[in-house]
């Protein structure tokens, strides 16, 4: 138990006992020890492994509260069943009546004048326990096990002893080869591990020779770099050991994965970065804060080749008319109207709503500045979000395929730090619920649009909400804009978004955005105009632009139509990507290429979705 000021902590090691691909919860009893509420928020140096419930909160004076700290099934166990894993636990003294929404990162900053107490946590695993011995035990010393009156019963208890010794002779020599292998790995690695230690020296020699260089590289230097990634690649496990949990001996474990080496993470990591340091020094390990969601989602930060064009069509595509099809259903609800695939496109309205968050990056740049404390930054860039979405639907003549009921969609985009699922959950009226992580924040919702035909024009009405969580708590929630597609018998297709997003947020600012409805007169189309406001309704800043080009903000409120606001005396927010080099009939995006290309990773256990047709 701890003795701070604050609070008492019990205990003082996070013991977990571990076992392979199960999730294991450890429980901290926090004690307030004096008369005043204590808020505490929870670090630790390893965020995507454990989840922290909660992580933030506050103590009512004389009282206690329970976090729960949940470890995530691990595939592999660690080298010598040792942990490195730290957390940090900060307390400070709060206000009377203070809540967990009241708890902001300022509160535990040191350098403003705040009375911090911290209090440093270990994780210890426990051994897992051994199974029981197949073997049946004699009964007493000396004497055989009972056996029963039935002679058939003796032979077959017999017949299961002799199956089972059989077993644990053939589980001794798989253990004989297994060490065998091992032996001849260790040597290897210890070869491996001295031409390191040898080449990193020369490679010292180089360097500070280069310091009195004018500058550059030296071409030995690159090559000694190479030759160090393939002496990490010669201490590779062979293919007969790539399965992990063939092995059980600490043994392999220590070989496949040693401590004091890092062998097959790349070569970069042996040149430069020296892992033999004891990590005992929390102060020295980047310490992150906690969700309770993180867990959710591991990112591979490794790189992944996306296909940049899609392929050419099977089948030679031949031209129908809309009219023919659609004339009989003016004034019907077009999700009960049946279309030709010629008028779809090759993704589906699972993968739509994911094309929304193709600028996910302004989402990630607000939870930035919402640790930073700017929080006018962080609502422009949601408005900018909200409004990019729009991007990707200028010169989209065609409609996605309508999914069955219950199918789901998944994609994970390491690179983007962002993970998205949805699934169509209702048929008639059809209903789609998304859910999406990213780096420090999350959306979800739901959307029903509800489609009238009324002869040259279709009316799309989303009904739905959006919600965007960051993980301090700052909420915000807004619905979609009308969708006007005109000229769809005669002239060329397009189509027009107009109505006011109001973007409501529990904290201290909110938006309001209008767009714009064309007039047949109308020159400069897509306008988006609005303005933030806080809680006292004063508005803080003015936002203009278009949907299909670019999003700009003012610091403080502008009066006056869109037209005569000026780019060059505004900040730029967003700005649409350029259109893809190798354009389709449908005019897809960059990021549609590959939403529906299945990694070769997962190939073998997905089905082939039924409407598309491209190979």
């Amino acid at each position: 138990m701890s003795t701070g000021e604050l609070l008492s902590i019990e205990p003082l090691e996070l013991k977990f006992p571990f076992e392979l691909r199960k999730q294991i919860a450890c429980r901290l009893q926090l004690s307030n020890k004096t008369d005043n509420p204590v808020a505490f928020k929870v670090k630790t140096t390893n965020p995507k492994k454990y989840c922290v419930r909660p992580n933030t909160g506050v103590v009512l004076p004389r009282s206690t509260c329970d976090v729960v700290v949940t470890m995530q099934a691990q595939k592999e166990a660690p080298p010598d069943m040792q942990c490195r894993d730290k957390f940090l636990l900060q307390s400070v003294k709060a206000n009377d009546g203070a809540t967990a929404k009241d708890i902001t990162a300022g509160m535990f900053n040191k350098e403003a004048g705040h009375v911090v107490e911290e209090c440093k946590l270990r994780v210890v695993y426990d051994s897992p326990r051994q199974p029981p011995s197949p073997v049946r035990e004699v009964s007493e010393e000396g004497s055989p096990p009972r056996g029963s009156d039935n002679g058939h019963a003796n032979a077959a208890e017999f017949a299961a002893a002799a199956r089972a010794f059989s077993k644990g002779l053939e589980a001794q020599d798989k253990s004989y080869e297994a060490k065998a292998l091992i032996s001849k790995l260790t040597a290897e690695k210890n070869t491996a591990i001295q031409q390191n230690n040898k080449l990193r020296q020369e490679l010292e020699l180089l360097k500070r020779s280069s310091r009195k260089s004018s500058g550059g590289v030296s071409f030995m230097v690159v090559v000694l770099i190479g030759l160090l990634g393939n002496t990490a690649r010669l201490t590779a496990p062979p293919p007969e050991f790539s399965n992990y949990e063939k092995i059980h001996s600490p043994e392999a474990l220590n070989l496949l994965s040693p401590t004091g080496d890092v062998i097959l993470t790349g070569f970069a990591l042996i040149v430069f970065g020296d892992t033999s340091s004891s990590s005992d020094d929390i102060e020295k390990q980047e310490l992150e804060e906690l969700s309770c969601d993180d867990e959710t989602f591991l990112y591979d930060k490794k790189h992944i080749e996306r296909r940049k064009k899609l392929p050419d069509p099977v089948l030679k595509e031949k031209r129908v008319s809309l009219w023919s099809v659609i004339k009989d259903s003016v004034g019907k609800d077009l999700t009960r109207v049946f279309l030709p695939v010629y008028f779809n496109e090759p993704i589906s309205s699972l993968q739509k709503y994911f094309e929304d968050l193709e600028y996910s990056k302004l989402l990630d740049q607000a939870y930035k500045y919402g640790k930073e404390g700017k929080s006018l930054q962080r609502i422009v860039n949601v408005a900018a979000f909200a409004v990019s979405g729009y991007s990707s639907t200028e010169g989209r003549d065609c409609k996605p395929f309508n999914p069955l009921l219950g199918e789901t969609y998944e994609a994970d985009y390491p690179e983007r730090g962002v993970r998205f699922f949805s699934e169509k959950v209702s048929h008639h009226p059809t209903l789609i619920a998304f859910h999406c992580e990213g780096k420090g924040w999350k959306t979800w919702g739901e959307s029903d649009l509800r489609a009238k035909f009324s002869g040259q024009s279709i009316q799309l009405n989303p009904v739905g909400v959006i919600t965007l969580e960051f993980v301090d708590g700052e909420i915000f929630q807004w619905s979609k804009v009308t969708t006007n597609i005109y000229n769809l018998i005669l002239d060329k297709v397009y189509c027009n978004h107009h109505g006011l997003m109001h973007i409501r947020g529990n904290r201290q600012y909110s938006c309001k955005l209008i767009f714009k409805e064309q007039s047949i007169l109308e020159r400069n189309r897509r306008q988006v105009h609005g303005f933030v406001e806080d809680l006292s309704g004063n508005r803080v800043a003015t936002l203009f632009g278009k949907w299909d080009d670019s999003m700009y903000f003012i610091n403080g409120y502008e009066s006056g139509k869109t037209k005569d606001f000026s780019p060059s005396n505004a900040s730029l927010l967003w700005k649409k990507n350029e259109p893809p080099p190798s354009p389709t009939r449908y005019n897809l995006t960059s990021l549609v290429f590959h939403l529906d290309l299945t990694m070769h990773t997962f190939a073998d256990h997905v089905a082939n979705p039924l409407y598309l047709f491209f190979i």
